[in-house]
């Protein structure tokens, strides 16, 4: 038997005046009906159908242990943006890649020249989004081609490196990469603080204060969220240009 006990920060508090009634909605996932698969230090994949998981050859130190699981996308339709057409959702059971190291994703049949985002679905410290990974783009046979092909690591998104519930979201229009530094008021880089533009959700990296996320044409806004306080802010506002 396993027992687990979450916490539930709420981001509105009520008094009794106000709110005669509270339900909270959980999902129960069924575990794995295999039992996962052993990669070897050389590299392997995950497969369920057209969906597929990569590791290549140095992403673990050696053997690795992992599974797969194709996720129902309607539990994800509160935090998914609009205009996408498709949608693969995943959980992915596997230990963090090396330094350096990400994880390939790939979908077989793909439209050609469709264009898609890698994100991770993010349930922490009382807020939902999702927080994109990677930008792909599907060539003339239907294969997905990474499309985070700068050598400066700052100007790519991180891809995915390690466990957790996954989307694959076809899109509609490109997204262009938003990066910066968030700063508190002495100049100093601030970690761990909730970034949103438009449907992407982020968090600013410790120490280093940087953050990365994606915006579409036309005007948008990034908002930051202070986890500790839940103060929110307009960090940036700007019209981005096709």
């Amino acid at each position: 038997t396993v027992v687990a006990t979450f916490p539930v920060r709420p981001l509105r508090l009520l008094g009794g005046e106000e709110l005669e009634e509270a339900i909270v909605h959980v999902e129960v996932l069924p575990s794995i009906s295999q039992p996962g698969t052993l990669i070897p230090a050389g590299g392997g994949q995950l497969a369920l159908g057209s969906l597929r998981v990569i590791v290549g050859a140095g992403d673990f130190p050696g053997e690795h242990f992992a599974g797969l699981r194709r996720l129902d996308p309607t539990l994800f339709q509160g935090i998914l943006p609009s205009g996408i057409s498709k949608v693969e959702a995943f959980d992915l059971q596997i230990g963090s890649v090396q330094p350096g190291r990400r994880l390939t994703v790939q979908l077989d049949g793909a439209a050609p020249g469709s264009l898609w985002v890698l994100a991770r679905a993010v349930f922490e410290d009382g807020v939902s989004g999702l927080q994109p990974l990677e930008r792909l783009k599907a060539d003339p046979t239907g294969r997905l081609m990474s499309l985070e092909t700068d050598a400066n690591d700052a100007a790519r998104l991180p891809g995915m490196t390690g466990p957790g519930q996954y989307l694959l979201l076809a899109i509609g229009a490109p997204q262009t990469l938003i990066t910066g530094v968030l700063r508190d008021a002495a100049g100093t880089p601030r970690g761990g603080a909730l970034v949103r533009s438009g449907p992407w959700t982020t968090f600013s990296e410790s120490p280093s204060g940087r953050y990365r996320v994606l915006a579409e044409a036309g005007t948008y806004a990034v908002r930051i969220l202070d986890l500790t306080t839940r103060a929110e802010a307009l960090w940036l506002a700007a019209e981005l240009k096709a």
